[in-house]
């Protein structure tokens, strides 16, 4: 096994490649992340990766695209563009991102959850569930949801408004007796919010791919609940060209 790292390794430094790409493709329990999200809160809105890039690292992850052009969601290997209108679109491979959080998810635990109230009960019912609170989440949930509740960004343009204003969902959609899966991570407050935020983070996208966002609140009778611990978690805090939100754009 050793071997064939090094010769992937040796293949794609030659090529321009990273090779930190290689180590997440192998190792099944690592978390990576494109930038800290204090760059983002320093106004640093520099992209980081592409569409492509994203999706060769991983098959399961969220983020946001450049300009805050929507939301992002990388399920079963493909990404979802959700756009300030609600809707999901395939965005092409060249497509820049700001941020992005994906790793290779497979199934460690599925359980059922039923009669749940709530996006409030759903996080206390799964916390409770949890056998160990110091651990970050990848977790996928299936169903048919009652009703859910969404909000949106929508595309912004330079010079952008602070990280906590410009990351404000603008719009909130409902949708009644709808089938989908919500994808995200839940992260434990012994990571530094500097890092990812803490909490859940769960976006939304519709079975026949047409809709989605970011979680609000839902109500549902019964939801099937993938969940998979991760082990590592890698940042990328390589510098990039300053983006700040009160500047004009270089």
């Amino acid at each position: 096994m050793m071997c064939v790292v090094l010769l992937m390794s040796f293949v794609l430094a030659f090529t321009g490649c990273n090779t930190t790409t290689v180590v997440h493709m192998l190792d099944r329990h690592a978390l990576y992340q494109s930038t800290p999200l204090a760059y983002l809160q320093a106004g640093n809105y520099n992209t980081s990766i592409t569409v492509e890039q994203f999706k060769s690292i991983g098959n399961f992850g969220i983020g946001t695209f450049d300009g805050f052009d929507g939301e992002a969601v990388l399920l079963n290997g493909v990404v979802y563009q959700i756009n300030g209108a609600g809707k999901i679109v395939i965005p092409p491979d060249p497509k820049k991102m700001l941020f992005g959080s994906c790793m290779l998810f497979d199934v460690e635990r599925r359980f059922a959850m039923r009669n749940v109230p709530s996006y409030a009960g759903f996080q206390q019912s799964l916390l409770s569930y949890l056998s160990t609170n110091q651990l970050i989440r990848a977790i996928q949930v299936e169903g048919t949801f009652n009703s859910i509740r969404v909000s949106c960004i929508e595309k912004q343009t330079p010079p952008y408004k602070p990280f906590n204003e410009a990351s404000r969902p603008s719009k909130e959609y409902t949708w009644k007796n709808t089938r989908g899966t919500l994808v995200g991570f839940w992260t434990p407050p012994t990571v530094p919010n500097t890092v990812m935020a803490t909490g859940f983070n769960l976006l939304f996208v519709s079975e026949d791919k047409t809709m989605g966002g970011h979680v609000v609140d839902f109500q549902a009778d019964k939801l099937t609940i993938l969940f998979k611990q991760v082990m590592r978690l890698t940042v990328n805090y390589s510098p990039t060209a300053s983006s700040r939100f009160d500047t004009d754009p270089q």
